[in-house]
């Protein structure tokens, strides 16, 4: 996407006069939605929704590197803008990984053995609605990790801490596709909420038969809508293009 639509963003979450009316919403919504829930104190809720407000301003500066010509300036304020991105990131997964166990204690969600799914697990939640609070921790990582992968190449390309970041990418894919059974147990055009997250997973299907599992559940997912057409080599662009829209790079908007 252009700069400037980031930067416009950026200037209506943080500049505007209606900022104030926007953190006050994102407080009253959490309690008036009941999103106080026993697997996530409102505090974290709030501390999620301030890291997700400032997506727009850290994606704006990952992109004008990426996009922009490679000097040493861009390496040193690659690495710079990766030092201020990792303990973001960490806490984030922090808060997710507590969410997580604090949800399997209360039942709030359920992981149960799933012998014919890409990862021999699944997830089950007592509504949708909890389901995009989790996948969201989780797809907020993979937006920061995908970040971190290419700020580390821009800075100097530490082969150790590339494999490290792709590794923890792949873990937060396969931990999103526990999602996929059920997302096939709600109406599809409840689960097409989840479709451009399910996007962001494609490129860390390494397998055939992951990347096979992802098509199917995207032709799922759009089978009332039908917005996305069913031939499998233009699904596979487009998700790679909507992958990009929400990781910083430039997709060709053409295809989306």
């Amino acid at each position: 996407m252009p700069t400037w639509v980031y930067g416009e963003s950026v200037a209506f979450l943080t500049k505007s006069p209606w900022k104030e009316v926007l953190d006050e919403c994102a407080i009253s919504h959490s309690r008036l939605q009941g999103l106080d829930w026993k697997f996530l104190s409102l505090d974290d809720a709030l501390i999620l929704y301030r890291y997700a407000k400032g997506i727009p301003e850290r994606r704006k500066q990952f992109q004008e590197l990426f996009l922009g010509p490679v000097s040493e300036e861009t390496k040193d304020s690659s690495i710079a803008l990766m030092n201020q991105l990792l303990p973001v990131y960490n806490h984030v997964k922090e808060l997710a990984t507590q969410a997580r166990v604090k949800g399997l204690e209360v039942g709030e969600l359920t992981e149960s053995p799933n012998p014919g799914g890409l990862t021999k697990m699944r997830y089950s939640f007592i509504s949708a609605l909890l389901a995009l609070t989790f996948q969201a921790m989780i797809v907020g990582q993979m937006n920061m990790l995908h970040m971190l992968i290419q700020l580390n190449k821009l800075g100097g390309d530490d082969p150790e801490l590339g494999a490290s970041f792709w590794a923890q990418y792949r873990s937060a894919a396969q931990d999103f596709w526990k999602f996929l059974p059920y997302f096939y147990e709600l109406d599809s055009v409840v689960a097409w909420h989840f479709l451009p997250s399910l996007c962001l997973t494609w490129e860390a299907a390494e397998e055939e038969h992951e990347q096979e599992a992802i098509m199917n559940m995207v032709l799922y997912m759009d089978s009332y809508l039908q917005r996305w057409s069913k031939e499998p080599n233009i699904v596979k662009i487009s998700m790679l293009e909507t992958a990009k829209l929400l990781t910083g790079r430039r997709p060709d908007l053409a295809i989306l």
